[in-house]
């Protein structure tokens, strides 16, 4: 996994992944909507949000709202997604709303969805984008209107638009793949060695 917190100073600008947390959240409590862990998370330190207060006194977080903005609610990864949310909001005692395009494409629905959590007055977005690029103005209206808006599974288009984008590197895991399939195969004896890298 990695995250991309465009906004931070050079000095904790980086992809943090596996054990490591940058910015002002490094070596806190603070945990995430979602049932990830704190590790996977960077912030930019401009941010006032202080989610990590929460964690410490989850009774002061009873007025405290969070939207979760998925593609669908019939794909098993974000059903799942849904459950990690509102399980983790449940213990945090955040109240979470969550939202869904009616089907994969759906940008009309998650572009009302910001619309409510903006109305609503929510703290922050998590969002699974389906059109990354026409999402982004709604997602700089959001932010004005002073919500974290943090980018799911997919990054936006520019990745800057979002405070922060918690996804898959795709490339690395490809690797990750291509070097278990060559450790299988040599385990194996498939004499496939030669063309192995």
């Amino acid at each position: 996994m990695f995250v991309l917190c465009p906004e931070a100073p050079p000095a904790h600008r980086r992809c943090c992944g596996g054990r490591s947390l940058t910015g002002r959240f490094a070596g806190s409590n603070f945990q995430s909507l979602g049932g990830f862990h704190e590790e996977d998370y960077c912030f930019r330190r401009s941010q006032r949000w202080r989610l990590a207060s929460y964690v410490a006194a989850p009774a002061q977080a009873a007025d405290v709202s969070a939207c979760l903005i998925t593609k669908t609610d019939t794909n098993p990864f974000f059903v799942k997604m849904k459950e990690g949310a509102e399980a983790k909001a449940k213990e945090l005692g955040v109240e979470l709303k969550a939202y869904a395009g009616k089907v994969d494409g759906d940008h009309d629905s998650q572009v009302a969805a910001i619309e409510s959590c903006i109305a609503d007055g929510a703290k922050g977005i998590l969002i699974a984008a389906s059109d990354t690029k026409a999402i982004v103005d709604q997602v700089k209206k959001a932010q004005d209107a002073g919500l974290l808006v943090i980018a799911l599974d997919t990054p936006l288009d520019p990745a800057t638009a979002a405070d922060a984008t918690f996804a898959t590197d795709n490339l690395q895991a490809g690797k990750l793949i291509g070097a278990w399939a060559a450790a299988t195969a040599r385990r194996q004896g498939q004499g496939c060695q030669d063309r192995l890298p």
